[in-house]
């Protein structure tokens, strides 16, 4: 959905142009669908967290084909960034994934979105709870922010309920 083996900036561009924003609705029902998806099918939970990651790099100004504008703008979008975020942490995260989790979280709370919009699994709330972050390890541009999990070695266990950060 996102890239091809090698990358492909142009396809970046035309999605996330800052011309092509808001979405048409049948691009945008696409993607709804796929971040829908994520917890049943492992191609759509890693284009949901490729597209979380290119949200955060946009953030944090890393991005050679998404300006900050555009990502500001698609954060904006509430029901997609919830449906994004749920897709995101909808299956299980390896222990030494949640502070990038915390952290990307963060990255979209920095371009805009709501906190309502980005509830806490449980296994994150406890995170969170527990870890002390410094301001560093908050930012979006934290060296471990790729997810270099191997999605293949995660269960389709259903997650619990989900509660918000307070």
């Amino acid at each position: 959905m996102l890239s091809t083996p090698k990358g492909s900036p142009s396809f970046l561009y035309v999605l996330f142009s800052l011309d092509r924003l808001p979405w048409g609705t049948v691009v945008r029902s696409a993607l709804l669908e796929t971040m829908r998806r994520a917890n049943s099918d492992l191609r759509a939970y890693e284009k949901v967290n490729e597209s979380l990651q290119l949200l955060v790099e946009a953030g944090g100004d890393r991005s050679d084909y998404i300006p900050r504008r555009s990502a500001e703008s698609i954060v904006g979008d509430r029901e997609f960034i919830a449906a994004l975020w749920r897709g995101a942490i909808s299956r299980p995260i390896q222990f030494r994934m949640l502070k990038s989790y915390l952290s990307k979280r963060v990255a979209l709370l920095q371009l805009g979105a709501r906190e309502d919009d980005l509830l806490l699994s449980p296994e994150l709330a406890k995170a969170a709870a527990t870890e002390t972050l410094t301001p560093t390890e908050l930012a979006p541009g934290e060296s471990d922010a790729t997810d270099d999990s191997d999605p293949s070695s995660l269960g389709d266990t259903e997650r619990g309920g989900i509660t918000a950060s307070r």
